[in-house]
């Protein structure tokens, strides 16, 4: 294995359209665990290539100890057609893993995984005696498998020591500081303003005694002129002092990027919520050209949460096709209640349901064509689509995270009473991650959600696991 330093100086990644970080130096020690976070588009799948030789940095440079081997797992896999997304990355994990490369780089490695491979993914990279670099925005796995945070952001790639959990608390504790700063300037300025006042006060009340002579009066006017002029240019003074003060601490918020908070407003409320059965399902069968799922039993309450598990390949997703109708299932059997198609919220990783020909108003529009113009825009606000420009950005321009934030505005505005997650996680960046768990967190509804990533089922409140396996043809 290398027991050589990996130094990068000065390294920075430019394309046509945007810079994605620039002036990063660092060294990489051997045995590193390195997870790289930040937001969809910033570069870190750019910074893995650079790694891996596939990239030229645009500026600076790289030195790699001669013999240095790497091992590669990208997030996209396009080969090995006969297999589902999990098998994928579980196959050519082993194939790079069997040569026994110095560096391991992984590029969101638990995406599609059930938890078993999961688990075993997880065991594997810290069994590995080599060097890692991670891209994930995966939670858990940064905290398993990683002691050194990249956080990419804003052109700049930022190093911090410690788990993912400590990095948060971290930027938190920060903030809180920076927040209790703001507090105690906006005293001192209060304070400030009425030192001003009592001042003012003083020299009007010595022009009022300063009666019995004209020139008494004189020297009193005089006197306290100049002490209010001396009060106001030292307010003055103080108050500047309070804005710049301010103004640095406001530029040291900002550079922690700490996620945006969504509040929604559902069209219905948890009140409106019956606790009858919305999902009834007896001795059901379901299949294509043969029965795939069989003697299926189950039951959802209006107010429940329910978190679909099962190994890859074991029959989630047909399940939920079940529910939806969905014209690929062939065979649909038993005794069934759900509600009408329109009367689902349906959510996947691949945003299906957003029609790429619409604007992002469009989108909304089409959802509650009967609401007015300053509803819609408030709404979308709540959402952070805040300016002319991105209410009117087609929706096949935006990333995967503004996406995913459209079609949890279009349920708050017309809230199902069931919503069905299918892996809504995948290759999201934390931050938006964030959002959607803020969101349905707060949605009144049922939710069959369809999840490898236990610790977002525990996030948004499921409760009851149910394994597909058992109803396996």
């Amino acid at each position: 294995m290398m027991n050589k330093l990996i130094k990068l100086t000065n390294v920075g990644i430019t394309f046509p359209t945007k810079t994605c970080f620039e002036d990063f130096t660092t060294l990489i020690q051997p045995g590193s665990r390195i997870a790289i976070i930040g937001p969809n588009g910033c570069g870190k799948t750019s910074l893995l290539k650079i790694l891996q030789g596939d990239l030229s940095c645009s500026e600076g440079n790289m030195e790699v100890p001669a013999g240095t081997t790497f091992g590669y797992v990208p997030q996209i896999i396009d080969y090995f057609d006969q297999l589902s997304g999990g098998e994928r990355v579980v196959s050519l994990f082993n194939q790079v893993l069997a040569s026994d490369p110095d560096v391991l780089l992984l590029d969101e490695p638990t995406n599609h995984l059930d938890q078993t491979h999961r688990q075993s993914l997880i065991r594997a990279v810290n069994s590995f005696k080599g060097t890692i670099l991670m891209v994930s925005h995966d939670p858990a796995f940064i905290n398993s498998c990683s002691h050194i945070i990249w956080h990419m952001e804003d052109k700049q790639v930022h190093v911090f020591v410690g788990s993912y959990d400590n990095y948060c608390k971290d930027l938190q504790a920060k903030r809180e500081a920076l927040e209790t700063q703001l507090d105690d300037l906006k005293k001192a300025k209060k304070d400030v303003h009425v030192a001003l006042m009592k001042e003012q006060i003083r020299a009007k009340h010595s022009r009022q005694q300063g009666e019995k002579s004209i020139e008494q009066r004189k020297w009193a006017a005089i006197v306290a002129d100049a002490k209010a002029r001396r009060g106001e240019e030292t307010s003055g003074s103080k108050r500047q002092h309070i804005r710049d003060q301010r103004q640095r601490i406001q530029e040291q918020l900002d550079e922690l990027k700490m996620s945006a908070v969504i509040s929604p407003n559902f069209s219905i409320t948890a009140a409106e919520v019956s606790s009858k059965h919305i999902v009834s399902i007896i001795q059901g069968t379901l299949g294509y050209e043969a029965p795939f799922l069989d003697q299926i039993y189950f039951d959802l309450a209006g107010n429940e949460r329910i978190g679909i598990l099962g190994n890859n390949g074991a029959g989630k997703s047909t399940f939920i096709k079940g529910i939806l109708c969905d014209p690929a299932i062939q065979i649909r059997t038993g005794n069934w209640l759900a509600p009408k198609r329109e009367s689902i919220g349906y959510m996947d990783q691949h945003y299906a349901t957003l029609d790429a020909t619409k604007t992002v108003w469009e989108t909304l529009q089409s959802t509650i064509p009967n609401a007015s113009g300053p509803h819609i825009r408030q709404l979308l606000s709540t959402f952070l689509f805040y300016s002319d420009r991105a209410i009117a950005t087609p929706v096949a321009q935006l990333s995967g995270g503004e996406k995913v934030r459209l079609g949890l505005a279009q349920i708050a505005a017309k809230t199902p009473p069931l919503l069905i997650l299918d892996e809504v996680t995948n290759n999201l960046d934390l931050p938006t991650r964030e959002h959607v768990v803020q969101v349905l967190r707060a949605y009144p509804g049922a939710i069959i959600a369809i999840s490898h990533d236990m610790d977002f089922l525990h996030s948004i409140e499921i409760v009851d696991l149910l394994d597909v396996s058992q109803w396996k043809a």
